[in-house]
């Protein structure tokens, strides 16, 4: 007995003393701390930016909000929104003003640090090729991981065939992806976030309509309509089809064309308009699964169709004028359609006559007649506020300086009730109800009085921008302007 008593003895020693050998959690090596920076990065950033009296969090007020105390509050941008779009060096605002060499990016002055010492060549390739990687933190997570397509506003920037994201939650452009300009022809005109996929489509000119993951930027899909000229596209909330217009046929005076296309079987039909009718379609909209309108661009009047198993049938043709209708006047030059939440009355904005129309469905009559700014293009309706807002995008008349306005109409009394200098050539608008925002895209595309972009990009022209309105205070954010590529033509958000 006594023998099993030292043995246990024994045992129970040489467990504490191989406890004891082993590594505590006070001696373990220290984890990588998820705010910092890479090393390299950061012995450039946090030697020779984030110091006293500019970007530490003591004064980065008085530097363009800009702190870069950390690798997180560097992703908060400053007040000229993002600083390093991950992945996208050739957009990142912070490489411009390191960069003294257009080999890696273009160069914005006064190039940082200011007064020197300026970074080498080979440190501003070592920022280069970090945000390339996503600029992740020391502990290898990618910057602004976390972006979602509920949240994500989703921008068509035409003429550098480029797409980006902007994050509705912290304003700030998250992504940027080039287009594929030898697998695509014709020019890129509309985009559509396709939820049921968890993509991004872009509608070209030629007819390819192209589609894109939305994590990855990767092209995924491909529908291809007739060769035509598509002009504009269009997501049907009451049926899911998506709509696209082509005016190629008019060209000959004969009747325009559409077609549909159903996201989840890949199926596409396409209709033409015969005898003449349906003179260069344009807007689209819904007021059910069974009864559709289309604006005739060129024939002062809007269109009634009706869905039947072998297309669309025209059911009526409503004049916007009271006046004699004529097929071809283009005397209003109706474009984009709303219809309205009691599906009783239709809105048509008329790019001519700078008016928006009230008609009612039942009866056809015209309701209202109610003068907007020059060319009036994207409308969009806010149910809670009972409103409606429209871009006018050649407005001179409303402000002294600028060349754009965006109104609200007030559905009840049908009159303009709010007008806002949002930017230069407004044109696409997105409404962010959680928010309370409404975003503008301004396409800022004129050679002549365009508004001096912030920066320049390799692609040739003016950089737009989006601006926003805060419906709170039915006023323009003046503390919010978010720089993208050239020509942000269309805009698209995830719909529930």
């Amino acid at each position: 007995m006594r023998q099993s008593r030292t043995i246990r003895c024994a045992l129970f020693l040489v467990t504490i003393l191989l406890m004891g050998c082993q590594k505590t959690p006070a001696f373990e090596e220290e984890e990588a701390n998820p705010l910092a920076f890479p090393d390299t990065i950061a012995q450039l950033i946090q030697t020779g930016c984030a110091t006293s009296g500019c970007h530490d969090k003591e004064s980065h007020q008085a530097a363009a909000g800009l702190d870069l105390s950390n690798w997180k509050t560097l992703f908060k941008g400053s007040r000229n929104n993002a600083v390093v779009i991950p992945f996208a060096p050739d957009k990142s605002p912070l490489l411009f003003i390191l960069n003294r060499d257009e080999v890696f990016a273009s160069t914005l002055l006064p190039t940082m640090p200011l007064g020197g010492p300026h970074l080498s060549k080979e440190e501003v390739e070592l920022v280069y090729q970090w945000i390339s990687e996503g600029a992740p933190n020391a502990t290898g997570q990618t910057a602004l991981s976390n972006i979602s397509i509920s949240t994500s506003i989703v921008i068509l920037n035409s003429l550098c065939q480029e797409v980006c994201y902007l994050d509705t939650r912290s304003g700030l452009i998250t992504r940027y992806f080039s287009l594929d300009q030898e697998a695509a022809s014709g020019f890129p005109t509309e985009i559509i976030v396709d939820s049921n996929n968890a993509s991004w489509c872009v509608l070209y000119t030629s007819g390819q309509l192209r589609c894109h993951d939305f994590k990855t930027g990767m092209f995924n899909n491909e529908y291809v309509l007739p060769q035509g000229t598509w002009r504009t596209m269009h997501k049907q909330a009451v049926t899911e089809q998506w709509v696209f217009i082509d005016w190629s046929g008019n060209t000959s005076f004969s009747g325009g064309r559409c077609a549909t296309l159903d996201p989840i079987t890949g199926v596409v039909e396409v209709q033409t308009f015969e005898n003449d009718q349906v003179f260069f379609p344009y807007g689209w909209t819904s007021a059910s699964a069974k009864t559709h309108y289309t604006s005739a661009n060129m024939s002062d009047a809007i269109y009634e169709l009706t869905s039947t198993a072998t297309g669309f049938e025209i059911a009526r043709i409503l004049p916007l004028d009271e006046g004699d209708f004529k097929p071809q006047s283009g005397k209003l030059r109706p474009g984009n359609l709303l219809v309205s939440e009691d599906k009783k009355s239709i809105y048509v904005s008329c790019e001519r006559s700078a008016e928006v129309r009230k008609l009612d469905l039942q009866t056809g009559k015209l309701l209202a007649t109610i003068a907007v700014g020059t060319l009036p293009q994207e409308m969009i309706i806010d149910t809670k506020r009972n409103l409606l807002y429209v871009a006018c995008t050649e407005d001179k008349a409303s402000f002294s300086s600028g060349k754009s306005s965006v109104m609200a109409i007030d559905l009840e009394m049908n009159q303009v009730v709010e007008t806002w200098n949002a930017g230069y050539q407004s044109r696409g608008l997105v409404l962010d109800q959680k928010f309370g925002y409404l975003y503008v895209a301004n396409r800022n595309a004129d050679p002549v009085g365009a508004d001096a972009p912030h920066h320049y990009t390799s692609c040739e022209g003016n950089n737009g921008y989006i601006t926003r309105i805060d419906l709170f205070q039915m006023r323009v954010d003046d503390h919010y302007r978010a720089e993208v590529s050239v020509d942000p033509y269309a805009m698209d958000f995830f719909r529930e």
